[in-house]
C-alpha cells in the first residue's frame, strides 16, 4: 500500500507471521493510514504474529508511539504477538525521550518484559 503523501506500507506473509514494512514518517499525518494497515495485518486469521519493520521509517512522533503501543495491546488481547524489527538508534532515542522506554513506567507490560519499548 502506498500513500499520496509519502507513507509506504508493505505487508507480507513469512512463516506463520505477517511482516509489515514501513517507509516514511510514523506521525500524526499518517496515523489513520498506518492504524488501518496494522489492524488489517493483525487480524489475519492465518497469522498469530505481526512484525513491524521500521528500518525505513524517517520520523516518529507521539501519535506514532501511541499507535504502536495500541497495536501491541490489541495483539495481546487477541492472543497474538506484535514486535518491532529493524529499529534504528534514532527511533529508540525519540521513544525514550518521550517516556517510551521499557525501563520506565509507561505501562504495566514493562514489569513482565513484554513491552515493545525494551
Amino acid at each position: 500500500m502506498s500513500s499520496e503523501n509519502g507513507l509506504k506500507i508493505r505487508v507480507e506473509d513469512a512463516a506463520g507471521s505477517r511482516v509489515a514494512s514501513v517507509e516514511g514518517a510514523l506521525c500524526l499525518t499518517h496515523a489513520a493510514e498506518l492504524q488501518q494497515a496494522l489492524a488489517r495485518a493483525l487480524h489475519d486469521p492465518d497469522s498469530k504474529a505481526l512484525l513491524l519493520d521500521v528500518s525505513g521509517a524517517t520520523d516518529l512522533d507521539l501519535s506514532g508511539m501511541q499507535l504502536l503501543c495500541s497495536t501491541h495491546r490489541t495483539s495481546l488481547a487477541g492472543d497474538a504477538s506484535f514486535d518491532l524489527r529493524g529499529v534504528p538508534e534514532w527511533f529508540w532515542q525519540k521513544a525514550s525521550a518521550a517516556g517510551y522506554n521499557g525501563a520506565k513506567l509507561v505501562c504495566d507490560l514493562h514489569k513482565t518484559g513484554g513491552c515493545i519499548w525494551k
